[in-house]
């Protein structure tokens, strides 16, 4: 590895993902020093502090996980429910090099053990630990060991402009620091579980449910969650049946003589859904309207109830809220949004990482931020808007967040994109790079102000009663950011213009008394759901805390090749018939232990505590008993296997639970002096809820409805087993 001629001092071998970033990488560290591209992918030079370094990358994962039947030959085809569960010895999934790449990895393990350092420079996050963690591995380098000969660091790296590599390079910290050591552990955990589940849970399902017109059921564990709730939505659209309700607009004239419009308000006992206004069709609205007119001369008390309030721009991008947009903007998919968002960020380096759940910035960036924004708004903004004509760029405090962990919000590096190609068409680059920057202006601009006014009529009825009729109006007052995102345009997509919301004006003074000059009745009906399109799915995924922002595109296609859903020409995504027939024939079974999200919230919940820095954050080791306890518990129910409803699988050691002969309580073998009773405060227990507890650990699980007190009453709690009582306890907050 040592430069020819040159007497070897500190050698530094840095990993990049991929070959466009090495490369940039080796600009940005070697800039000013004779460089030398090796042949077999590398580019060879000296720092500025006379340290020779080595830029070299991989190509993605050149690593991925054993098949099953490359563990065990039973484990093959044809699948037979006899060898299921599919779970690999010492809780270890063996990983095999890519196809075509082992040539590579013998290069890069024979680089590692020559260099003296290695800094991992891959994607910032858990899956760019991982990447280099099999990399060390395969070259029989641990990266945790105190006592190695190499030292090992980590560069974070979120901008790809040359001044930051620079910068991350030399804030590079060791990568046995507790934060890169859990991020590596969790991005592992969630391989692993996704293996175990995934695999065995396909298997399950094929051999027990398999038809000939679905063969293949291939179940995933945010995968089918996501696909459930597709086709949930397709049945309550499919199922909907509009019903009618009626509404009464009147007219009032206070005592300024000017009118104004209200709504009546319903009863309650005559009101239709939640809305105040809205009436159940009868005769009682009728009788109301009658004697309204036969007492038209009543007076009605007028109460303004002003609230004033300010209305905020909306944060920063992060990827889950750019890609709803885009989809709203351009209908991008959001596999596309993403594609585009990392050419932005790897080649063109004008935006900062993109695949961040987070919209917040930290304080420590606020001087770059304002700079970059001021840049951007005076050098290139005013030109494109003609509208701002020259205005001042204010700028705001919100946004600003200190403790912001892994990643920021998207934002614009200060470069620009080109923005034509060579037919004089808008590049996809640029529009989303424009939809960033100007995001990048409205999220620190001044509120708008909104005068908030409910006005409120109320005169004596019938039997000591009072009837109501209101009005809400919000006209703004300032416009504050809504003016600059006027004259630029709408960065979400939806919502009205600022001239629409302009025309809303504020109510005429009535005084206090006002009398009605008319009443009438319209008809409504009420409307279906929406079927889910890119953005309303992307927020429910996030929502429901389903995968990551890197993630839930893939797992959008993934559903759309497997045959499950489909998206319209509209934009809408639907369930196919072999998507509802496998949700049906899954819930028939289980209800909605697959296909609903409970289960893959409360594992990526998991996942984030393995990969934070809590003493009591649990292990990869935990998850993976947690996970073999699920899949046991779902092939059983699958297979109709009897007492599959009372059987469940302890979370530390794989075993299955036991009823007492007396049927009083269950035993899991690795909690051997606690008893878990079947009947707990009135309500029967089952021991896979038992196994949810445990799972838990000191969060435990739930929560359960169905307790009573001793007072008779019902409530939900959540349960957790508390070791040194050997029970479980109840919980009402968690």
């Amino acid at each position: 590895m040592p430069l020819s001629g040159r007497v070897k001092t500190h050698c530094i071998l840095v990993v990049a993902e991929k070959p466009l970033q090495g490369r940039e990488i080796a600009v940005a560290l070697l800039a000013g020093s004779a460089t030398r591209e090796l042949p077999q992918g590398g580019v060879m030079g000296v720092s500025t502090s006379g340290d020779e370094v080595l830029v070299t990358w991989a190509e993605g994962h050149l690593l991925e996980m054993v098949k099953p039947n490359e563990l065990r030959p039973e484990w093959g085809s044809p699948w037979r429910k006899e060898v299921l569960p599919m779970i690999p010895p010492n809780a270890y999934i063996p990983r095999r090099p890519i196809t075509g790449v082992i040539g590579r990895l013998n290069l890069l393990a024979r680089w590692i053990n020559e260099a003296d350092e290695v800094v991992n420079a891959c994607d910032a996050g858990p899956e760019g630990e991982l990447i280099f963690d099999e990399i060390c591995r395969f070259a029989d380098q641990d990266q945790d060991a105190e006592a190695s000969r190499i030292e090992f660091t980590r560069m974070w790296i979120d901008d790809t402009r040359r001044e930051a590599l620079r910068d991350a390079f030399q804030k590079r910290r060791r990568s046995n620091l507790n934060r890169s050591k859990n991020q590596r552990e969790a991005a592992r955990a969630r391989a692993d579980a996704d293996w175990l589940y995934g695999y065995n849970c396909t298997r399950y399902a094929t051999c027990a449910l398999s038809k000939p017109d679905l063969p293949l059921l291939v179940i995933g564990r945010v995968q089918t969650p996501t696909l459930g709730v597709v086709a949930e939505r397709d049945r309550d659209i499919l199922a909907f049946a509009p019903e009618p309700f009626e509404f009464a607009p009147m007219k009032f004239r206070g005592e300024t003589t000017k009118e104004f419009e209200a709504y009546l308000v319903a009863f309650p006992s005559i009101r239709y859904g939640n809305v105040d206004h809205h009436f159940h069709p009868g005769p009682e609205i009728r009788d109301i309207r009658q004697e309204l007119f036969m007492t038209a001369t009543t007076p009605w008390r007028v109460t303004d109830l002003a609230t004033p309030r300010l209305e905020y721009p909306p944060a920063p991008f992060n990827l889950v809220d750019l890609q709803r947009s885009a989809f709203n903007l351009f209908k991008w998919t959001a596999g596309k949004t993403l594609s585009v968002a990392q050419a932005l960020y790897a080649r063109e380096k004008a935006i900062t990482y993109p695949r961040t759940d987070s919209n917040k910035v930290p304080p420590g960036m606020r001087e770059q931020v304002e700079g970059t924004r001021e840049a951007l708004y005076y050098g290139w903004a005013l030109k494109r808007f003609p509208g701002l004509k020259g205005a001042v760029l204010p700028t705001e405090t919100a946004h600003w967040e200190g403790g912001v962990s892994d990643h920021h919000a998207i934002l614009p590096t200060g470069l620009i994109p080109q923005a034509w190609d060579q037919e004089d068409n808008m590049r996809d680059e640029f529009r989303l790079w424009e939809l960033i920057v100007v995001r990048t202006f409205l999220a620190w601009l001044p509120p708008a102000s909104i005068a908030a006014v409910k006005r409120l009529m109320m005169r004596p009825w019938r039997k000591d009663t009072v009837l109501r009729a209101s009005i809400e109006v919000e006209p703004v007052d300032e416009p504050g950011w809504l003016w600059w995102e006027d004259q630029m345009f709408n960065t979400r997509g939806y919502g009205p213009a600022l001239a629409d919301r302009m025309r809303e004006v504020a109510l005429p003074d009535a005084g206090n008394v006002a009398l009605m000059a008319a009443i009438t009745i319209k008809q409504g009906h009420t409307s279906p759901p929406k079927h889910f399109d890119e953005a309303t799915l992307l927020a429910w995924m996030q929502r429901s805390s389903m995968g990551t922002a890197a993630t839930r595109a893939q797992i959008i296609e993934e559903l759309i090749n497997h045959g499950y859903v489909m998206r319209t020409g509209t934009g809408h995504i639907i369930a196919t018939r072999a998507g509802t027939m496998m949700v049906a024939m899954l819930e028939e079974k289980l209800e909605d232990e697959v296909t609903g999200e409970a289960y893959a919230r409360q594992t990526e919940e998991f996942l984030e505590r393995i990969a934070g820095l809590a003493k009591d954050r649990p292990t990869r080791q935990r998850l993976w008993e947690n996970i073999e306890s699920k899949v046991r518990s779902i092939g059983a129910k699958l297979l109709n296997e009897e007492n599959a409803e009372n059987t469940a699988y302890c979370p530390k050691t794989g075993q299955p639970s036991v009823l007492d002969p007396s049927g009083k309580y269950y035993t899991f073998a690795g909690y051997k002096e606690a008893r878990f009773y079947v009947s707990f405060l009135s309500r029967k227990m089952t021991a896979h809820e038992y196994a949810q507890v445990l799972a838990g650990n000191a969060r435990g699980a739930g929560p359960f409805p169905g307790f009573k007190s001793k007072a008779g009453n019902t409530f939900s709690a959540y349960l957790v087993y508390v070791p040194k009582k050997k029970k479980v306890d109840l919980v009402f907050k968690r």
